[in-house]
């Protein structure tokens, strides 16, 4: 309430302003922004949120530790390209234009690099947006490391087994050939012997 007086201080009234609807969209929204801060903590995916212009880290959650091995503290506030968790900056470049020129990229595959010095296989998804006129750009990790290892393997196995089914196939091949020579043969001899028997009868025939 705003209270009205007169030059010598009496009071003529009050003006009155109801604020319930900005109270209520105040809630609401500090309720909705609680509800993706647990949302951010509590997600399984690495997720991450950096400045365009600076191109900072404003925020990163649980996941995004253990992914890279670097503290929440390490991280916050440092430039970008200056945390080296991307394994070829050509990528990193690369991915940081599509998404300037596209607004998102989706499943885009790298190769990351943890504190250690560990790396492995990622998809990236990554969307800009604004927020009291500056540009944000909200990240999505997801390790895909023993997955690309299984599919590796499976391909090894794959290609083994491709290998053997190849030689089996060569070998009967061998087989057939030995088998259809050696049926040759046979009726070669028997044919042969079957001469001969003939010229025997004919011989006994002739000293008779």
């Amino acid at each position: 309430a705003f209270p009205i007086q007169t030059a010598s201080g009496y009071l003529l009234g009050s003006i009155t302003r109801d604020i319930t609807e900005r109270k209520r969209i105040e809630l609401e929204r500090d309720t909705a922004r609680q509800l993706f801060q647990k949302m951010f903590e509590l997600s399984p995916v690495a997720i991450a949120l950096s400045s365009v212009a600076e191109r900072r880290i404003v925020d990163v959650n649980t996941a995004t530790e253990r992914l890279l091995g670097y503290s929440r503290a390490e991280l916050i506030g440092q430039h970008s390209p200056a945390i080296d968790y991307w394994a070829d900056p050509e990528e990193r470049q690369h991915a940081f234009e599509t998404l300037l020129a596209e607004g998102r990229i989706a499943r885009y595959e790298f190769t990351f690099k943890t504190k250690s010095g560990r790396t492995g296989r990622a998809l990236i998804f990554a969307e800009l947006f604004e927020q009291q006129g500056e540009q944000y750009i909200l990240s999505a990790f997801v390790d895909i490391t023993e997955l690309q290892s299984y599919r590796e393997h499976l391909e090894e196995l794959v290609a083994e087994r491709t290998a053997r089914l190849q030689q089996s196939l060569e070998d009967l091949r061998r087989f057939a050939l030995l088998a259809a020579d050696r049926e040759l043969r046979i009726k070669e001899l028997r044919e042969e012997n079957k001469r001969l028997r003939e010229q025997l009868k004919a011989a006994g025939r002739d000293i008779l």
